[in-house]
């Protein structure tokens, strides 16, 4: 009986506890030019190093929820050439940045596509990287924009690979991304 009470008790609090989590979603700026919209607040962390042949600037935007981790990282390349601006400069740029990306986590593309936001286009990689238990596999999704001089990468990673409740919070985190003037968008 004691054991009925207490689960009894603990599926009150959890039912009592979870009625206060709201699906409504904030838009976060990332910053002036750039936001998007999460279930919560982020955590923000700032990486910023000075080397020899190397500079980062780097925010990193990270929340966790039900569905899975939603993590923005946003480059300030300002200190880099202007080459990144041109054409042929965002193409190497896209070609060369999934490399990183996939290089560090061990990741085997799955798919690679196209997307726009305000006429300024990114990439988008599905991927899958190892994990301890070979038995699961944790499949990936990265959008990332080159806007002017800024490089921001939008990764979602599942709680649950086999859910079909990840797509919508995922849909929803890529397709909120927007730019906050035309003018930006151009440059």
């Amino acid at each position: 009986m004691k054991v009925f009470h207490l689960s009894g008790s603990i599926l009150f609090a959890f039912f009592f506890l979870s009625s206060f989590v709201s699906d409504k979603w904030i838009r976060y700026p990332i910053d002036t030019q750039l936001s998007v919209q999460l279930p919560g607040t982020p955590e923000t962390r700032e990486i910023n190093t000075k080397e020899v042949d190397f500079e980062q600037h780097i925010r990193a935007f990270t929340l966790q929820d039900g569905s899975g981790q939603y993590t923005i990282i946003r480059d300030d390349m300002t200190h880099e050439s202007d080459n990144y601006l041109t054409p042929v400069g965002r193409r190497e740029y896209y070609q060369a940045a999934p490399i990183g990306w996939l290089s560090t986590e061990k990741g085997e593309l799955l798919k690679q596509s196209k997307f726009s936001v305000s006429g300024v286009e990114g990439i988008e990689l599905t991927y899958k990287v190892p994990v301890a238990d070979k038995s699961q596999v944790h499949i990936k999704y990265v959008r990332m924009l080159l806007v002017g001089k800024i490089a921001y990468a939008f990764h979602f990673t599942p709680s649950n690979v086999k859910s079909q409740k990840n797509k919508e919070p995922r849909n929803t985190f890529f397709e909120s991304i927007s730019l906050e003037s035309e003018k930006e968008a151009k440059q």
